[in-house]
C-alpha cells in the first residue's frame, strides 16, 4: 500500500559542538511542524569531514534529541499519539570509507537507538584498483546490512559520490526485496531515473526524491529528502505535502519563492544553510567542516538580500506555530 502523505526527511547539518547540533535538529523539526525524519551523517552533514569517534558522538546526541523531541512534542494537547508514532525518526549516514567500517557504524547506531541507517553502495564498492565498480553491489550492501540485527535500511543513490555511477534499476529492483530495506534514495537529479526506481521497488519499499526542487513539481511521492527543510521546515512540509493547497496563497507564495531561492543557493547549498541558521541565531557562528563550503563575500551579498525580503520573513515565521521548550 502507498503512502498517502510523502515522508518529509531532512539530510540535516552537521555541527561538532553538541549545543549547536541540538538546536540544528530541533529546528529542522519545527516541533512537529517540520521534517518527520531527521537523517544525519549525509552529505549535507558534510560526513566525508567528520572522524569515525565524531560520528558516534554525533549519533549518539541525534538519538537523545530525538527523544527529547517527541517527548516535547507529545506534551501538546493538541498532538495526536498515534501520528506521533509515525513520526520523527532518526536516519543516520553509515557509510564509510570501506565495508568495515560502514559495518562498524551500522552496528553502532543500531545499539544507540537509530530508526535507519542510509547507505552508499557504490561508494564502498570498489575493485582492486580502488575505483567504484557495480559489479558486486548487492553483495556489498547486504553484507553491510547482514552485519546488524534489526534495524531498517534506506539505500542511496549518490553519483556525485560514486565517480558518477548511479545504482542500476535491476539492482535496487533486487535489494528493495529485502525485509529491511525500505526504501532508496535517489539524488541524481534525473527524474525517469527517479520514475524507473518508483516502478521497481517492492510493495513494501518506497523511492525516495532527493532533489528538493523537483520533488514539488512531482505528484504521488513516497517522501522528499530536501536540504532546504534546514532553514524552512515547515514552508518546505507545506510545499511538500500540497496540505494547503486550497488555501491559494501559502502554497503558490512558498513554492514560487523556495523554487526561486535555488538558482543563488545551488553553488554553495550547505554555507546558505549555515549562514541563515547563524544570522537567525539558531546556532553559533562557526566554519563549516568541508572548506568548499565557505561562504564567499559576494555569496554574503547575496544571501542577505535574501534573508532582507518579506517574503523570506513571512516564511521562516512559518517555523514558530508551535510553543517552544
Amino acid at each position: 500500500m502507498r503512502r498517502t502523505t510523502p515522508r518529509v526527511i531532512c539530510p540535516a547539518l552537521s555541527y561538532l559542538d553538541e549545543s549547536d547540533f541540538r538546536s540544528c535538529l530541533k529546528h529542522a523539526s519545527a516541533y512537529g511542524d517540520g521534517a518527520d525524519t531527521l537523517f544525519i551523517l549525509g552529505s549535507t552533514g558534510e560526513d566525508e569531514y567528520i572522524s569515525l569517534p565524531e560520528k558516534k558522538r554525533l549519533i549518539d546526541i541525534g538519538v537523545d534529541e530525538v527523544r527529547n523531541l517527541k517527548s516535547i512534542i507529545s506534551s501538546n494537547p493538541d498532538c495526536d499519539l498515534t501520528i506521533l508514532k509515525l513520526k520523527l525518526k532518526l536516519a543516520v549516514g553509515i557509510t564509510g570509507n570501506n565495508v568495515a567500517e560502514s559495518i562498524e557504524l551500522a552496528q553502532y547506531a543500531e545499539r544507540a537507538g537509530a530508526d535507519y541507517c542510509v547507505l552508499i553502495p557504490l561508494q564502498i564498492n570498489k575493485n582492486s584498483l580502488g575505483n567504484v565498480t557495480r559489479r558486486g553491489v548487492r553483495e556489498t550492501a547486504l553484507k553491510v546490512i547482514d552485519a546488524t540485527e534489526e534495524i531498517h535500511f534506506m539505500v542511496y543513490n549518490a553519483p556525485w559520490r560514486t565517480e558518477n555511477k548511479n545504482l542500476r534499476t535491476n539492482i535496487w529492483k533486487e535489494l528493495a526485496t529485502h525485509p529491511r530495506i525500505d526504501a532508496v534514495k535517489d539524488s541524481s537529479g534525473d527524474v525517469t531515473r527517479f520514475h524507473n526506481y518508483e516502478r521497481a521497488r517492492h510493495s513494501n519499499a518506497e523511492a525516495f526524491m532527493g532533489d528538493a526542487i523537483k520533488s514539488l513539481t512531482l505528484a504521488n511521492l513516497d517522501g522528499v529528502v530536501a536540504g532546504p527543510l534546514n532553514v524552512l521546515p515547515a514552508a518546505w512540509t507545506v510545499a511538500i505535502r500540497r496540505e494547503t493547497y486550497l488555501d491559494v496563497q501559502i502554497p503558490y507564495h512558498t513554492c514560487k519563492l523556495l523554487t526561486g531561492l535555488d538558482p543563488i543557493i545551488r553553488g554553495n547549498y550547505v554555507g546558505f544553510f549555515k549562514y541563515v541558521l547563524e544570522k537567525k541565531f539558531v546556532v553559533t557562528p562557526s566554519e563549516p567542516l568541508d572548506p568548499k563550503n565557505v561562504v564567499s563575500t559576494e555569496q554574503q551579498v547575496e544571501f542577505d538580500k535574501i534573508l532582507a525580503s518579506e517574503n523570506f520573513e513571512t516564511l521562516w515565521e512559518m517555523n514558530f506555530r508551535q510553543p517552544r521548550d
